[in-house]
């Protein structure tokens, strides 16, 4: 039996096209702000005849006279302070009233209004409590009609606030709000798509133009350009490794004689030349003549036989045979080598630099690295702005509007 009422006295259920869901809210929330601007109308023409009652009411109140003459001085003039302070709070309330009255059908604002004005009330009734309590000792009648009147007021204000918070206007509304955010979100993300297919366009034509730098880098290393400038590479490299090799073996060479050349250095007369060969005979030879190295190791030799160099005994006998062993043939042969070497990396950097191909290799390197650079740049703007789309999706609003809507018995097809 129950089931059968229930059934019976059961809405009617609506059924709405998802199409045309927006068109429909909007209906509906139009439908009630029209039926309630009509009714804002009736609260408001109640108020305002509410408002000059009560004034008319202030003024009785005000030219109201005592009726025992009796009453001490003091007493009066207690009475006096409080009755004026009651009728400026009245008064004061009613301007408050009067300044939020509005025309308007947007009824989210009528309800903030009724609202609003439910706690001027509470406010005055707090701020009044006193005076009235005094003034009824004196002219019950008249602050009672003012109060009555204010009470009248307040239930008037309190029945279209429920009118207003009791419509289904602020459910559609909930549901229309869900509707504008869902487009906001649905809009973003379409923007969002629209900026990550740019970037992945970006992306592709960076990577294929880094392929095709990649291409032309290739090309030109199986040209016989590139050929000949790698030999000239190997030249190089190889000269400097036999420069290094024929240097290593001088300074090995001359390694036992660092002591005695800086001591040689400070009595010899071409102390320069002596000075140079001890911190780098190298350079020394470079320098010099293998005749004036050969002199300053004759000099050096003389005085390490004469004893003016203080040297431990198979000290001497080492540098001795050392310096014997260091003909200046030997000297000219490593001066000579040495020459060659640098004389054909000379020429080899020379054959370099008149091509501009290793410039377009550097240029094409650093072109590269740009390009790397660029395409992990994009990536992570692409992985960002997927991972907002990812956040942004829409779903989670649509199953609210469907449980906001199954609950006011509308079906969506």
């Amino acid at each position: 039996m129950f089931d059968f009422l229930k059934k019976f006295f059961k809405k009617e259920e609506t059924v709405i096209k998802r199409s045309k869901l927006e068109e429909f809210i909007n209906g509906r929330l139009k439908s009630f702000e029209g039926n309630m601007k009509d009714r804002y109308r009736a609260y408001k023409k109640k108020i305002t005849e509410l408002r000059d009652e009560i004034e008319d009411k202030c003024i009785k109140l005000e030219k109201a006279t005592l009726r025992n003459e009796n009453i001490p001085a003091r007493a009066i003039n207690i009475m006096n302070g409080n009755r004026s302070a009651f009728v400026k709070s009245v008064r004061l309330l009613m301007e408050q009233v009067k300044g939020r009255e509005f025309e308007s059908t947007n009824i989210s604002k009528l309800s903030d209004h009724a609202r609003d004005m439910d706690n001027m009330l509470d406010a005055y009734n707090k701020s009044t409590k006193k005076s009235y309590f005094v003034l009824q000792e004196f002219f019950a009648n008249e602050s009672g009609d003012i109060a009555k009147s204010i009470k009248k007021l307040d239930l008037i204000n309190k029945e279209f606030t429920k009118e207003v918070e009791d419509s289904e206007y602020f459910r559609y509304l909930s549901i229309k709000e869900l509707l504008d955010s869902q487009r906001n979100k649905n809009n973003k993300i379409l923007e969002l798509k629209k900026k990550n297919k740019r970037k992945l366009e970006a992306l592709r034509n960076a990577k294929l133009n880094l392929k095709n730098i990649k291409s032309e880098v290739q090309a030109i290393r199986q040209s016989s350009e590139y050929e000949s400038l790698k030999n000239l590479d190997n030249t190089i490299n190889e000269s400097y490794a036999k420069r290094k090799k024929i240097a290593d073996g001088i300074y090995h060479k001359f390694s036992p004689l660092s002591r005695a050349l800086r001591k040689y250095a400070k009595i010899s007369i071409d102390a320069g030349i002596s000075t140079n060969i001890e911190s780098d005979v190298v350079d020394a030879i470079g320098k010099h003549s293998a005749g004036q190295i050969r002199t300053t190791l004759d000099g050096l030799k003389r005085s390490i036989e004469s004893g003016s160099l203080s040297l431990k005994d198979n000290v001497k006998e080492k540098n001795l045979a050392l310096l014997s062993e260091i003909s200046i043939d030997w000297i000219s042969k490593h001066k000579k080598d040495l020459e060659e070497c640098e004389k054909i990396i000379i020429n080899a950097k020379e054959e370099v630099n008149k091509s501009d191909l290793q410039n377009t290799l550097n240029d094409l390197s650093e072109k590269i690295e740009r390009k790397k650079e660029e395409i992990v740049d994009i990536q992570k703007v692409i992985d960002a702005v997927e991972n907002e789309i990812s956040k942004s999706d829409s779903h989670e609003i649509e199953d609210k509007i469907k449980i906001s809507l199954n609950n006011m018995e509308i079906i969506l097809e």
